[in-house]
């Protein structure tokens, strides 16, 4: 009976996981070309805040600075069932969710197109975000980020 269950249980985990299909994608796009924007009126896509920090700090307002081109975004959202999920300028990529095979290969013929990466599943996000407020996440996130930036696996430059 205890193999038998064994066996059940173990065909049961292996047949979810082979039919788990991805939903979330990351499109990253090549350039900003056609973009409405320009450096020369950064109010359109940065805030009176950001330009001040900017100024202050001696920092120039550079093509970086764009969101993604929306015709991008509009072509993704109109190659089928697609919905996007987020979009970040500095990576330029949004992030999709879709079933529909063929949007994704209609996305990734795209000609601003570098690729299509699917997201792995994780854990559900109301499980993983119960009993935190957004402050917590937000610096959770933050300090991720800064804290890889001097890690013992990053390279240093040597003098």
């Amino acid at each position: 009976m205890r193999k038998i269950t064994s066996v059940i249980l173990f065909i049961v985990f292996f047949s979810q996981n082979s039919s788990a299909q991805f939903t979330r994608y990351i499109v990253k796009f090549k350039d900003k070309t056609g973009t409405p924007y320009s450096v020369n009126d950064p109010s359109k896509f940065l805030s009176a805040r950001a330009i001040a920090r900017r100024a202050k700090q001696h920092i120039a307002i550079d093509e970086t600075d764009f969101p993604v081109t929306p015709a991008y975004i509009d072509s993704v959202r109109l190659s089928g069932d697609v919905q996007i999920l987020d979009k970040s300028k500095w990576m330029n990529q949004v992030c999709i969710a879709t079933t529909d095979s063929s949007a994704i290969d209609k996305i990734n013929r795209f000609p601003f197109v570098v690729t299509t990466q699917p997201l792995k599943r994780t854990a559900s996000p109301t499980l993983t975000l119960r009993n935190k407020s957004d402050d917590s996440i937000t610096k959770n996130k933050f300090n991720e980020r800064s804290s890889n930036i001097n890690s013992p696996q990053s390279p240093r430059h040597v003098s």
